[in-house]
C-alpha cells in the first residue's frame, strides 16, 4: 500500500478551477514513486462521475516522479463534489484517496 496525499479546496464557488494533486510514496520508501496506472475520478452531487487516466487523458498531468494533478471546473451544481485519486500497478504503489469539496452554486450564472 502507498501513502498518498491529495490537496483540494474545501469550499468553492461553481465555475472555479480546482487542482487536485496526488503524491504517491510506497510504504517502505522515503521518496515519491510512479505507480503503473494513475487515475482521478470526479463525482458531482447527482452522482455523475468522470474518470481521467494518466497517459490516456491529457487532463491528468505528471508534475514529477510520483506527483500527478488534475485540473477541473465544477459545473453550477450546488452540493458536495468528490475527487478520488487512485494508484495501481506492479510497482508496489497501490492506493486510493478521496476528498470532498463543497461547491456553492452561482446565483447569477
Amino acid at each position: 500500500m502507498a501513502r498518498p496525499s491529495t490537496t483540494v479546496a474545501l469550499e468553492i464557488m461553481a465555475d472555479t478551477r480546482i487542482r487536485a494533486t496526488a503524491t504517491f510514496v510506497a510504504l517502505n520508501a522515503s521518496t515519491p514513486g510512479d505507480p503503473t496506472v494513475v487515475s482521478f475520478a470526479v463525482q458531482d452531487p447527482n452522482r455523475a462521475m468522470v474518470t481521467k487516466t494518466f497517459g490516456v487523458d491529457a487532463e491528468v498531468i505528471k508534475d514529477a516522479v510520483g506527483v500527478y494533478h488534475l485540473d477541473f471546473v465544477p459545473a453550477n451544481i450546488d452540493g458536495m463534489w468528490y475527487v478520488q485519486a487512485r494508484a495501481q500497478g506492479s510497482t508496489g504503489i497501490n492506493a486510493v484517496v478521496e476528498s470532498g469539496i463543497r461547491v456553492r452554486g452561482l446565483v447569477i450564472a
